[in-house]
């Protein structure tokens, strides 16, 4: 006889499956633009309803916006133990944003234990998809020193990457000032050349993952 959690879980990846044919994805984009505006309407029960019911047929971006949610606190203090779990589940389920909260928690120490080197784990998986605030905070651990070895072309290339996404992030544009600082002439021409090499090998990943 299987044990009752292996029955559960079989159970809840069945239905998983039997939602994500039901509900089709025009149906969960309501769901998640309903639940946005339950949020801007300050109606957080409402939009945790409808967010978990976007997040159980498999909509990744709603288990960013329950980890938000819950780390805002829903009608009530942070739980940063819920929201971790969401993030948690967005990032296995390549939801970047999710998974440059997660890294957000581990750097700021908030619910968890800081562990800048889990941080930037996250923040490199995320950037290496093209996830721009996730590019701009990399930068600053490496410019910093933080979870990865100080290295100030990385972080001019990371902070680069990031103003390629976004060019009004401030935080990228400090840190690519600051990299250029501790950079000769002929680091600044390779870091240009990295730069272009990691757009292209982002623009490859991304194409090979909408196929």
């Amino acid at each position: 006889m299987r044990h009752p959690l292996t029955r559960f879980m079989t159970m809840r990846v069945f239905l998983l499956a039997v939602a994500a044919v039901v509900i089709p994805a025009t149906a969960l984009a309501g769901l998640l633009e309903d639940g946005r505006a339950a949020v801007g309407a300050g109606n957080f029960d409402a939009a945790v309803k409808l967010f978990s019911a976007a997040a159980e047929a498999g909509s990744a971006a709603a288990e960013t916006e329950l980890g938000a949610l819950f780390e805002g606190g829903v009608n009530g203090p942070p739980d940063y133990a819920e929201a971790r779990m969401w993030y948690q589940r967005a990032a296995e389920d390549g939801e970047v944003d999710g998974e440059a909260k997660l890294a957000d928690m581990y750097s700021a120490g908030r619910g968890v234990r800081q562990d800048f080197v889990e941080a930037a784990r996250l923040y490199r998986q995320a950037a290496e998809l093209g996830y721009g605030p996730a590019e701009a905070d990399l930068a600053r651990l490496y410019l910093d020193g933080r979870g990865v070895s100080r290295d100030p072309i990385l972080a001019y290339v990371w902070a680069a990457l990031a103003l390629g996404f976004d060019n009004t992030n401030m935080s990228a544009v400090s840190t690519r000032e600051a990299a250029a600082k501790d950079m000769s002439e002929q680091d600044i021409i390779e870091a240009n050349v990295r730069e272009l090499r990691m757009l292209l090998e982002i623009q490859s990943r991304r194409f090979a993952g909408s196929e």
